[in-house]
Order: structure tokens, then sequence, then C-alpha cells
């Protein structure tokens, strides 16, 4: 029995970016065709978190509030939820009605509200009493709990859209018409990430509208994949995935629905498509293979194949104007009326028990009023980063949460898909340079997707949603205008230089990298990563590389210059590529032995370098080499390197630049080892972001790419251990699949 209708309801609302409250507010007005839901359960989803966080009302909105009150005030979170009707508001329009969804008081309902949407401030499942637009909504069967009805709203219309509404040609005949696929003829689709709340739903309407269904997830949950009907299943992690669906399918694979969405996953997607079908005539179908994910990421750029790429937000479904990263988006009559008909089909697929929701954990907190401290408990855990963390000198990373700095208008959040292993991650392991902040979040050369943006990031333009940036190993500085360095372009010199990790934000909160599923920080130091340069080869030039362009650029090497790396690691074959790409007219690589030497100077498979110095096997090098060069870029960080002997390789009014950091002293010289050239000794810390502007440039217009290997970020501990042991050639990038998607 339905209980009278209070004049006031509890609800969690958003006050300010980042802060949600528990406020009371007076129950809204019911609008025609619309339903007040007493709500019973409700799920916690990614989105509900990032929007309480990041997303924002648009300029001018709630004008009229006094400047004492937040803009945000009133505006209720949350997405799905699952609740019984308490009142009915039918629509006016007779026609329109007679194809609404009819509900009664009592009825027990599930679906999905737009929370924290800053146009209709009323919408929101976090309250306990909902009002939500009654034909999206679908009735709960019996056999089915509130606490499984409210994981399926979002999963429901996600799923719908990707697969029937973005990703075909709206939902198979059959399945409206409730009869049997025909299955003679099926065709194999990609659902990545079956075990999503998602994917599990994507599966399930796969099977059902005809199609084989092959899916990725890990090993624990292969008896879920394989219960909801899946046809082949394979551990995400498998470094061979793309191979191994290639032979599920038989290479015929043409449609991919991706819901986790990052970059790694893109490519996956994109590698395990078979080459365009042929007819019975022998023609080969010139159709594009499609790829379908919901957020952008970037598809590899070259294919063996034509791939379509089409990405959608959710919101579209839901049948009302909505505000997005700095955008007004008017309600889609289209997209409305397809999420009519999928919660349609689902609610009968549901009553005939063909569908099942998604696994669910409950949270009981009878012991706290109404619930809604537990919905803030479970966000603060959502909203945590997850990554490998040290902990101390000698233990290994472990995987944890961790917590990010506090999200501010002026920082971008990004999905981590790459970073590299910098020789900087394991000084600071190791507190080589001093005491490490632990625990501590390494790794700072980062590419992802961007996934957030604070309001005046999103007003400024310069970036969008689905981006794929790249952080380098600074994330902050003071940027005042009484700071000379932050004024004059040099910000990576400034007195308050904020590392990417092992670093303290001006408000106290601790800067955390890019061994993690997610990074934030301040978008002055994010950077575009050109279409033209593979992920895990830009990865090591945002630290690694513009470590040695910044002073290659500032001391002039070109045409007519000679320019001597020393030390053929990481840093130093990044400034034998770089110096090449800049036009030098000649390049000496200068190593210990000659083990690298085929690697330096190989015409065909080498560097590019023009001469090469073993200064361990060439007796009196100094003297023979003597006044060649005009710059040296010293990568090494060995106190014992025979730095006199460097010094006498530059012509008069040459230049030494050491950026390699020791743990102890440089080697003593003599003075005359200055005076009698003029030249100069010096160091270069990283460089300035224009400094890595212009390096990401000149390596996407001259093929710079870093000689890499990719390692899963699972294997963190073995890649770390390996780099430390010089095993490798020349710059290990750890490859991150992990990722959330949002609606």
């Amino acid at each position: 029995m339905v209980s009278e209708i209070p004049l006031t309801r509890t609800a969690l609302v958003k006050v300010s970016p980042g802060q949600a409250a528990i406020t009371t507010q007076p129950m809204p007005a019911l609008q025609p065709g619309y339903v007040l839901v007493q709500t019973k359960a409700v799920a916690l989803n990614p989105a509900d978190w990032t929007d309480i966080d990041y997303v924002g009302p648009p300029d001018g909105f709630n004008e009229a509030v006094s400047a004492s009150q937040s803009r945000y005030e009133g505006c209720v979170t949350g997405l799905d939820y699952a609740g019984i009707v308490v009142q009915v508001e039918p629509l006016l329009d007779v026609t329109a009605a007679s194809k609404s969804r009819v509900f009664q008081p009592g009825d027990r309902i599930c679906g999905s509200s737009h929370g924290c949407n800053a146009l209709h401030t009323e919408y929101g499942a976090f309250t306990d009493y909902i009002v939500v637009k009654a034909n999206l909504q679908m009735h709960i069967p019996d056999h089915m709990s509130f606490e499984a009805a409210a994981s399926l709203g979002v999963g429901v219309l996600s799923a719908g859209m990707g697969l029937f509404h973005v990703g075909g040609q709206g939902i198979p005949p059959h399945l409206l018409s409730e009869t049997t696929a025909n299955n003679n003829d099926k065709k194999w689709i990609l659902v990545y990430g079956g075990s999503t709340a998602t994917g599990s739903i994507a599966i399930q309407l796969a099977k059902l509208a005809g199609y084989k269904v092959v899916t990725t997830c890990s090993p624990r949950n292969f008896d879920l994949a394989r219960r909801l009907g899946a046809d082949a299943i394979f551990d995400y992690r498998s470094p061979n995935i793309s191979s191994l669906i290639n032979t599920a399918t038989s290479n015929t694979l043409r449609f991919a629905f991706d819901t986790v969405a990052t970059d790694p996953t893109a490519e996956i997607c994109a590698n395990s498509f078979g080459p365009p079908l042929k007819s019975d005539s022998g023609e080969a179908d010139l159709n594009s293979a499609l790829y379908v994910s919901l957020l952008n990421p970037q598809l590899p750029q070259e294919m063996p194949f034509a791939v379509e790429k089409r990405f959608f937000l959710g919101y579209s479904c839901l049948g009302s104007e909505y505000y997005f990263e700095g955008e007004i988006f008017p309600a889609s009559g289209v997209d409305h009326e397809f999420g009519v008909d999928i919660t349609r089909l689902v609610e009968i697929l549901l009553q005939k028990k063909m569908l099942q929701n998604h696994p669910i954990s409950v949270n009981e907190n009878e012991a706290q009023k109404g619930g809604f401290e537990g919905v803030l408990m479970g966000l603060d855990k959502l909203r945590k980063g997850e990554g490998w963390v040290a902990r101390s000198a000698t233990s290994p990373l472990i995987f944890t949460t961790f917590q990010p700095k506090p999200f501010t208008p002026t920082d971008i959040e990004v999905a981590v898909s790459h970073c590299g292993i910098c020789g900087t991650d394991l000084h600071t392991l190791r507190s080589g340079w001093g005491q490490t902040d632990y625990p501590c979040v390494l790794g700072h050369e980062i590419i992802g997707t961007v996934i957030q943006m604070g309001s005046t990031v999103s007003h400024s333009g310069n970036f969008s949603l689905g981006d794929r940036v790249g952080i380098g190993a600074q994330s902050g500085a003071c940027l005042r205008a009484d700071c000379e360095a932050c004024t004059d372009g040099q910000e990576n010199y400034c007195s308050r230089m904020v590392g990417t990790y092992n670093g303290r934000y001006a408000d106290g909160s601790r800067s955390c990298s890019g061994y993690a599923t997610r990074w934030r920080g301040p978008a002055h130091f994010v950077f575009k990563i050109p279409d033209a340069l593979p992920s895990a080869a830009a990865a090591p030039l945002l630290c690694g590389g513009v470590t040695v362009f910044s002073p290659l650029r500032k001391y002039g090497a070109g045409p007519g210059k000679s320019v001597g790396i020393v030390g053929i690691g990481g840093l130093g074959h990044l400034g034998i590529l770089l110096a090449k790409a800049m036009g030098c007219s000649r390049v000496v690589a200068i190593s210990r032995t000659g083990k690298k030497r085929k690697d330096a100077l190989d015409e065909k498979t080498g560097l590019g370098a023009d001469a090469f110095i073993a200064t361990d096997e060439e007796e009196k090098w100094g003297r023979v080499h003597a006044r060649t060069l005009d710059l040296i870029i010293c990568t090494v960080d060995g106190y014992e390197m025979p730095l006199g002997q460097y010094l006498r390789l530059l012509k008069v009014g040459g230049t030494f630049v050491q950026v390699g950091a020791p743990e102890g002293p440089l080697p003593q010289i003599h003075a005359w080892s200055l005076i009698q050239k003029g030249i100069q000794l010096t160091g270069s810390n990283v460089g300035s972001p224009e400094d890595i502007r212009q390096m990401l440039q000149l390596a996407a217009e001259k093929r710079v790419l870093p000689w890499v290997e990719q390692r899963p970020m699972r294997d963190v501990n073995d890649a770390l251990a390996d780099m430390h042991a010089g095993k490798a050639r020349f710059r290990y990038v750890l490859v991150n699949d992990a990722g959330s998607a949002k609606l």
C-alpha cells in the first residue's frame, strides 16, 4: 500500500565541485508524462561521482540565486534506481498518452534519471522520492529484487544504444515481434569488457539479436560471461589477444562494441577485425569495420582495413536537454524514442527471464538513516584513484587505492593508457635523491584520454573530451605574474615547481602520477598528442625526450652543428634521434664500450648517428677527437665519468650540458678545462611546456619514434627490476588496459 505523499523529500545534492550534501527540499511538482517514485534502492555508477566532482552548470545559470548561495544548490545527484510508484501524471495529449508506458501507484519499477543535470535540478536518483519520465521506466518482474533492478538503468540504455542505435539499424524486428532470431547466418560481434555493467547486458542483447559473441574479461569472470551466453571468452590481459580473437572468429569480425573505451582497448578492437567480407559474386564488401565506444578513444593510425568509429553519450536517451562539459545539448527526439523502445523491450525480456541483471554487491546500511551516508561512502570509494603505489624504498609496488588531488576548475582528468618508465622513477623509488614522500605513485611519461575538464578548461576550447593527451615530469608551478621564470616561459625553473609525482600542490595535496588508472592535475601541463605519434612512442618523449630536446634547442643544435651524446640508453638514444631530426650536420654517439655501436650507426636499423666513440676501448680518445664538437649532452649519471676528457671534445666556445642526475657529486675538473677554450659547463632541468609542444611537433613531422618495449602495467615490479638491471632497449612503456566507462 502506498503511503501519503510528504511535502518534502531528502536528497543528496551537489553543492560545489567535489562536494555533495544530504538536504531536505520541497517535493517537486509532477509534470504530465512523469511519475513520482518512492526510492527503495540505488546503484552507484562511475558517472555519479564524476558528475559531482566535475560537471558544472552553464554560465548565467541560477543568476537569480543570491550571492551567498551556491548556484549548484538543489541539483540532485544519481542515475540508477528502483522503487515503488506513488503518483502518476498522465500526458495531456491523447495520442501521445496512448503510446506511453502505463503505471499505477504501487507498481515496482526501475530505470534511470539524469542526476546532476543543471538544467533540471529536480532530476536525480539519490533521493527518497524521485521524479522520472514514465515512458523510459521498466516494471520490475516479481522474481527480481529492488537491489538487482537498480543496476539495470544505465547498462540497458548504454548497451542498447551501442548495439542497435549508434551501432546498427535499430532493434532487430524479430526482437520487437518477440520471435526467434534467424541463426542460420550468425555474424560475430566483439563486446570488449564483458564483465562491466554495460558489457553484461550487451552480451545478452547481442545473443538475442542473433550474433555470435566474443568478449573479454578477467579469468575470474569467465563463468559469468559463459552464463550470459558468450561464445568465446578471452583474458583481456593476454599479450596476443587480438590474434586469439582473429582465430576464434575465423577472421570475420566486423563489429566491436567497446565498453571500456581507452586507447589500448580501441587498438585491441581494431586489430581484431577481419578483412572485408566477399559476396557470392566474389566482390569485397566496401563497408568499413565498425567500432562503437562509450567515449572517444584513439584508434591506431595504421590499420590494415578501414574502420569507422562512432561514440555516444547515453544522456541523450533520457529525453531532456542537459548541460555537459561547457555545452548545452538539446533534447533528442530520435534518441529518446530509441530509449523508449529499448526499455520496453528489456521489460518484456526481464518478465520472461530472458535477460538477467549484472551481478551486484549490496551495501547494507540499516544503521545509517536513509542510507544516504552509505551512498556518500560508496561514492568516495569509487572516486579514489587506483594504481601501483610505492610504500617504501625496499617493498614492491602494490595495486591499491590512493587519494588524488582535489579537482579544481583549472584541472583535467585523464584515463591513463600508457606510461613510460623513466630513470627518475628508480631514483625516487629508492629515495636516491633524498627522502621520498611515501606512499608515492610513480610515472611521469603519461599518455591517456581526457575524461573530465574543469570549468575554465572546458570554456577555453583548448581541450575536448576524448582528446589524446600527455603529461610529463612537471605538473605544477606558481604561474604568477611576479614570477620571472613563469612569465618568461620557463615554468620548469619556477621555485614552486611541482613534480608530477613525489610533490605537493599549493593546497598540500600529493601529486600522484601515471602508474595508475587515472591522472588528475593542472591543464597548463597537459599536451595534445599529434595523430602521427603512436601512444607507446609518444610516452617516453614527455620526460626523456624533452630532457634532451630542451638543451638541444636552447644551444642551437641544427644544420652546421656537431653534437655529441654521452650515454646510449633511454635518454641518449632519444638525444641521437632528436639531434638528427633537428638537422645537425654530425651526431656522435659516446659510450663506454662498443656494445651499442651497431644500434647507434647501422644505416637500416640504427639510430642514425654519424660516428661512435667507445671511451673504455679507444686509446687517447680525448686527444684524437679534441675540438670536434659544438655541443655535448651528457645523459649518464655516474660520478666517476671522465668529465675532463669529455670537455676536451668541445670546440672553442662549446657547451657541455649535464642532464643525467647522479645521486652523488660530479667529478672534479681543472679550471683550465673551462678557461682555455671559453666553454660552458651547465645543466638542464627537463623542459618547459613550450619545449614539449615544439618537440611533439618535430617528432610528428620527422617521425621520431623512440625504441620501446611495451609491458603490461600489472608487471610493473618486474619491469622496474629489468630497468635497474639495464635490460631495457631502450625504454619500457607500461600499457594499462584498465578503465571505467561513462554513460
